[in-house]
């Protein structure tokens, strides 16, 4: 019963894991938060901006141009 339990909590974080589609969300939108984190999983890209975190100056950022927002 346990073994049961955990596979539905397991497939349900599964089936709810990623980008949400919100209310009024415009689908390019929504498609373009799932390719960031499509592309994020598969190169080491934590925030899917398409620079690899060894060389991202904010690797929770999603910031492809590398600007420095901040002054630092």
């Amino acid at each position: 019963m346990r073994m049961l339990a955990l596979l539905i909590v397991l497939i349900h974080g599964l089936a709810t894991a990623g980008p949400q589609r919100k209310p009024g969300m415009d689908p390019a939108d929504y498609e373009d938060d799932v390719l960031r984190e499509e592309l994020a999983a598969m190169s080491q890209d934590s925030d899917g901006d398409g620079v690899h975190n060894g060389k991202d100056n904010c690797i929770s950022l999603y910031n492809p141009a590398q600007k420095d927002g901040d002054g630092d």
